[in-house]
């Protein structure tokens, strides 16, 4: 069992076939179909939507200051119904500028150019609309 979203394809290539993680919370249909490319030979598609996963990770984590949990943070803003409230210890609050910078940037992850309808059609990506 792994919980490295972004060492997925990996895993599946040696054999592994158990995943937690807290991305598939707001991108477990990407994980889904990289699965299911994985399972149908499709390597191209499957490293192409690893490729996608690991840019998201990317996006949050250079998004704010060390220390803030910007994932929980990404739950907060995404407005999924269900208030997360702050990270605990030893993260820090996030302030509203980070807030802030942090939902540009997810906004533009959103909007970059992907691979097969990704990342727009992406569940966080839709509930920013």
């Amino acid at each position: 069992m792994s919980g490295r979203e972004e060492l997925m394809l990996e895993c599946l290539a040696t054999g592994m076939h158990g995943f937690v993680g807290s991305q598939f919370n707001v991108l477990g249909d990407l994980y889904n179909e990289l699965k299911s490319a994985f399972d149908n030979g499709d390597m191209e598609k499957a490293r192409g939507l690893q490729l996608l996963g690991a840019s998201f990770i990317a996006m949050w984590q250079t998004s704010v200051d060390s220390g803030i949990n910007g994932f929980k943070n990404i739950l907060n803003v995404i407005e999924s119904g269900v208030p997360v409230g702050d990270a605990r210890l030893p993260s820090v609050p996030i302030t509203p500028e980070a807030r802030k910078n942090l939902l540009a940037s997810l906004s533009a992850w959103c909007k970059t150019e992907g691979f097969h309808g990704w990342p727009a059609k992406a569940k966080v990506c839709r509930s920013l609309s």
